[in-house]
């Protein structure tokens, strides 16, 4: 059960630091509905915190955002206790965001599979604009400009981009560290988690190494952390230029990038044409 306000996917060698936007994470219009709908079907908050193994505390007054994970969990556990399968559809009648978190679990899910994000054509939603719209969260959401008032709640995803292999990623925990695939695993990692900023340490970390080990085997193959970085990010927003309605400054937020300048040198230096250009010819190719 996804949402628009997951702010998900980079640093280069010669370009800004980008923001730090959290990935995979539900904020609080998403939490509050489930506590209301647990509550309005009979449901004790006390009885919850205690299978949440969280404080009445937290339950009373909820983080502003909690990671994806922990929103299952509170959806699970909530279900559970009152023995109802169908409290999904409830909090969605709660929250009145049933189709937005819908559409933004397709999305993720895709992202999940292909393990890269997911450039959206358009997305449309029936219902009004919300009163607390954001646009920046929206788009860094489902990775689209989103229409609302439309005749239908739909998504639109080039063909292109529908025929893109899903991968099969097999967690660093149950796979040994083979140093002759530390490149393609380092890769996968990034293009996961790419909106999270990802640092060395991070991916170093979930592949069970040390930072300086990792870079040891990265410069083993002829290549380096903030290389595969910057050739993720490269491959990302090539796909966003070509696949998406997002204008270019748009793309560059996405990215993480701090000023639009910044992506347009970053561009221009690792494909060698601005955006604007590169974009230009693709589409009219």
């Amino acid at each position: 059960m996804g949402d628009s306000e997951y702010l998900p996917y980079l640093a280069g060698s010669s370009v800004d630091q980008p923001t730090n936007s959290p990935a995979h994470y539900v904020v609080g219009p998403y939490i509050q509905p489930v506590l209301l709908a647990y509550l309005y079907a009979g449901g004790r908050l006390s009885t919850l915190a205690d299978a949440m193994a969280v404080s009445d505390l937290w339950i009373i007054n909820p983080p502003e955002k909690i990671a994806i994970e922990e929103y299952f969990r509170l959806v699970l556990s909530a279900s559970h206790l009152l023995q109802d399968a169908h409290l999904g559809i409830k909090i969605g009648q709660h929250a009145g965001l049933v189709c937005e978190s819908v559409l933004a679990g397709i999305i993720h899910l895709a992202e999940q599979l292909t393990g890269r994000l997911i450039p959206m054509m358009e997305v449309c939603f029936v219902h009004p604009r919300p009163s607390d719209y954001r646009a920046l969260e929206y788009q860094q959401g489902f990775r689209a400009q989103c229409k609302f008032s439309q005749s239908y709640n739909s998504i639109m995803i080039a063909a292109d981009v529908l025929s893109w292999p899903l991968q099969h990623i097999a967690r660093p925990s149950v796979t040994a560290m083979d140093s002759r695939h530390v490149v393609e695993q380092v890769k996968n990692e990034l293009k996961r988690s790419l909106t999270n900023s990802p640092k060395l340490a991070q991916i170093a970390s979930i592949l069970g190494q040390s930072e300086r080990g990792l870079q040891r085997q990265l410069k083993q193959h002829g290549t380096s952390y903030q290389h595969l970085l910057a050739e993720v990010r490269l491959g990302h927003a090539q796909d966003y230029l070509k696949y998406s309605n997002l204008s270019i400054l748009q793309i560059s937020q996405l990215l993480g990038f701090k000023e639009q300048s910044s992506f347009n040198h970053f561009f221009l230096q690792e494909a060698g044409a601005s955006p604007k250009k590169w974009q230009e010819t693709k589409k009219h190719s």
